[in-house]
């Protein structure tokens, strides 16, 4: 944008980044398997949880401390934006990509301060260093690596599954739509073909013959029967008589 001293690299990039670590840390409390008494208030835009839920959790994913007390205002459009890989906890990045993220924060922002909204108890929440976050996340990659690979190869083989049952459902509909169009313009054409004589006769002045002629033109390109009853009934006259003298 003219003008506008940001960047799409790194200052877009880099937001992007640490978007999706903040999405991360919050779904997998969310949604994680071996989560439990983790809620999600719609109003608030909060994690919410008894003290000896966070507590227990937060010895083991000192990452997650931030949302204890601050609110995640973009948790429900995020899940939308990164699909359902990210939400069932499938995390593309890797470890140094996240050392990168805190690092860039560290560099340009100081946590939560473009990312989450005011609470209390803001203290608790700085008093974490990168240092401390970097190797959380070391240590939380590390651990959940294994489970995270055996759920990854699972929700790739329920995709593929549902893929292939969408896929045979979608060609039946398919299939069933199109022999239903073909019945539907095979009667229209018919219909219209009972009728090509009796419409003849009322708007033209042709002979029994050339009439008969006319139909039987007509009659050979199911086109021209469509575009013969669209015809204004003051001007299919003139058209059947250019049609028998090769005209058209």
């Amino acid at each position: 944008m003219p003008g506008c001293d940001i960047q799409a690299k790194p200052h877009i990039k880099s937001r992007v980044k640490t978007l999706k670590t903040h999405f991360q840390i919050v779904h997998e409390m969310l949604t994680g398997r071996f989560c439990s008494g983790f809620r999600w208030d719609s109003n608030r835009k909060t994690v919410t949880a008894e003290k000896p839920v966070w507590k227990a959790y937060l010895q083991s994913h000192k990452e997650a401390a931030p949302f204890k007390i601050k609110s995640f205002p973009w948790y429900d459009d995020l899940c939308a934006v990164f699909g359902k890989d990210r939400a069932t906890g499938k995390y593309a990045e890797t470890v140094t990509d996240v050392v990168e993220e805190l690092e860039a924060e560290k560099e340009n922002t100081t946590l939560g301060e473009d990312d989450f909204s005011n609470a209390d108890n803001v203290d608790e929440v700085e008093s974490m260093s990168v240092s401390d976050a970097t190797r959380a996340a070391q240590s939380y990659t590390q651990s959940d690596g294994s489970s995270k690979k055996k759920r990854k190869a699972a929700n790739h083989e329920e995709h593929s599954n549902a893929l292939t049952q969408s896929a045979c459902i979608l060609a039946e509909v398919i299939e069933k739509a199109s022999i239903r169009l073909s019945k539907a313009i095979g009667e229209g054409l018919n219909e219209k073909h009972m009728q090509l004589g009796k419409e003849l006769e009322r708007t033209t002045t042709l002979t029994t013959a050339q009439r008969h002629k006319v139909a039987r033109m007509i009659m050979e390109d199911n086109a021209l029967v469509s575009y013969f009853f669209s015809i204004p009934d003051d001007e299919k006259d003139e058209w059947a008589r250019l049609l028998i003298d090769g005209s058209l």
